[in-house]
């Protein structure tokens, strides 16, 4: 969950504006990645099967945010390539 704003005022008719912008993140449960475990080293969670761990980075994100959101974000990506080639973009 995150939080994030700011609060503002200007001062000597517009000459001097000042600010204050808040942002938090708070964590409400812990990953659960079910079948495939998971390893902590130091700060970093890995994957326990070397197989896993051995993908590359992009992989891994698109592994542990799941497949309803690595399906949406593939179906956005495909559409905009299309509108790009419908716009003469290679």
């Amino acid at each position: 969950m995150n939080l994030e704003g700011g609060v503002g005022a200007d001062f000597l008719k517009g000459g001097l504006t000042a600010g204050l912008n808040y942002y938090a993140s708070f964590k409400l449960t812990d990953d659960q990645f079910d079948g495939v475990p998971d390893i902590v080293r130091g700060k970093n969670r890995v994957f326990a099967a070397e197989a896993f761990e051995a993908k590359p980075a992009e992989w891994k994100m698109c592994f542990r945010a799941g497949k309803p959101a690595t399906d949406a974000a593939r179906a956005f990506a495909q559409k905009w390539l299309n509108d790009l080639q419908g716009q003469g973009v290679k």
